[in-house]
């Protein structure tokens, strides 16, 4: 009570300087006792003290502001922005109409004050005149308005609100803060690119907003962002995924037949790149979800085939410490997890003109394409139907250049089987039979 006495005198002091700092530190110390004596202050002499008084007023809270500070809103342009400030601190209704007026304000920082309060009083009367505003020319207007209308939570506002996220950087940052506060799924889409967006401030707050929606669609974006150069941002990641919970990134990686979530193994690859991260935080996560995941998919190397090379997966160890291995697993030819395909024993490699897809499995019988995946895979046989000599000619030339030690080994264990109305040159061949083991017509 001492300090409270000695500050209260410190509001009568004949220089300013001293009223000016005794209503700062009063407003800190929240106490409605000298809410009379700040007021008193309001018509002070000099503008700087009205103003320290009008922001401890705010600061404290107590309604019985509210009538004196209508009573001077139209005042010189500092104090009616510290008026407005004020306003959206107390809580009180009574000052809409006053907020509503200032919207249209001539100066531009009463207008975001204004802006900002109301959104701060929640209600309902400010929501159209705030979208009205929303294409104002003034990035500072669009700005507030956007924090104004997350603050208002009415979610009429989350599609005017989209349209502002390719507009000016903190006009950008605000509407990722408000779509946030609004939590609607309308808006995960697009906030995706902003995950990329230049401005650092921007990546973070386009995280957090995610992280609030809490729809599982945001999990693997956010994954893929553990590693950005940002410290800012790789907070913010690790934030998100803590707060989304373990098991719901794991089973956004892994799926869950119970909700629907189909599994989506580019995950693996995000953990597996952080789990290399200098930052020690990304690291010790990333290898924990690692874990998890690796411990609900149980892959079985031999038997896994990646979706992109075709070639099968062998076991990878990241070594966190001299007690602490990671083992992952992961394509053999690109190095990814993200493509992999699960009880594969059979690879075959099908030249035929009228095969659309890319890709077939069946019972554990992979039929790919070679036509539209000219690359050298894991093939165990090869199925000729429909193609020219050159197809033939290119496969054998690949085959013959493959680098891969193992593969090369077992190719004279491939399987050939060619349909009986395909007519290959001689010479054609004779080159097949020399890249494979048997070729038989069928």
């Amino acid at each position: 009570m001492a300090k409270i006495e000695n500050l209260i005198k410190d509001l009568q002091d004949t220089d300013w300087h001293r009223r000016e700092v005794a209503c700062k530190e009063l407003g800190k110390i929240h106490n409605d006792s000298v809410v009379p004596f700040l007021i008193n202050l309001l018509d002070d002499n000099h503008p700087p003290v009205q103003q320290a008084a009008c922001d401890a007023l705010g600061d404290i809270g107590d309604k019985r502001a509210v009538f004196p500070m209508l009573e001077r809103v139209d005042s010189y342009k500092r104090l009616r922005r510290a008026i407005c400030r004020a306003f959206g601190k107390l809580g009180d209704l009574r000052a809409i109409d006053a907020l509503l007026v200032h919207m249209n304000d001539d100066s531009p920082s009463v207008r975001f004050a204004a802006y900002k309060s109301l959104g701060q009083l929640g209600d309902k009367r400010a929501f159209d005149p705030l979208i009205e505003n929303l294409r104002h020319d003034d990035w500072h207007v669009r700005e507030a308005i956007c924090q104004a209308l997350g603050t208002l939570g009415d979610k009429r506002a989350v599609d005017p609100i989209i349209q502002r996220l390719n507009d000016d950087t903190r006009v950008r940052w605000a509407a990722c803060k408000a779509l946030g506060m609004l939590g609607d799924a309308k808006a995960i889409e697009p906030l995706l690119p902003l995950l990329d967006d230049p401005e650092t401030g921007i990546r973070s707050e386009t995280v957090r907003a995610l992280m609030k929606i809490a729809d599982t669609r945001g999990i693997m974006p956010i994954l893929a962002k553990l590693n950005d150069t940002q410290e800012e941002v790789q907070a913010a990641v690790i934030d998100a995924l803590v707060s989304f919970g373990k098991a719901r990134v794991v089973s956004a990686i892994t799926g869950d037949l119970k909700n629907d979530i189909k599994p989506d193994f580019i995950g693996l690859d995000y953990l597996e790149r952080a789990i290399e991260s200098k930052n020690k935080s990304i690291a010790k996560f990333a290898a924990q979800l690692t874990q998890a995941s690796i411990h609900l998919i149980k892959p079985d190397p031999s038997t896994c085939l990646c979706s992109t090379c075709f070639t099968r997966f062998e076991p990878k160890y990241h070594q966190l410490s001299i007690t602490n291995k990671i083992k992952c697993y992961v394509c053999m030819s690109c190095g990814k997890a993200g493509g992999m395909l699960f009880d594969v024993n059979e690879i075959i490699a099908v030249l035929n003109k009228e095969m659309e897809e890319n890709f077939i499995q069946l019972q554990g019988v992979i039929r790919v394409n070679w036509l539209k995946n000219r690359i050298m895979f894991d093939m165990d046989r090869i199925e000729i139907s429909s193609v020219s000599d050159q197809d033939v000619i290119e496969l054998v030339e690949v085959i013959k250049s493959d680098s891969d030690e193992i593969r090369a080994k077992n190719r004279k264990k491939i399987l050939c089987s060619i349909k009986e109305n395909v007519s290959l040159e001689p010479a054609t061949l004779e080159m097949l039979r020399s890249a494979v083991g048997i070729v038989v017509t069928m």
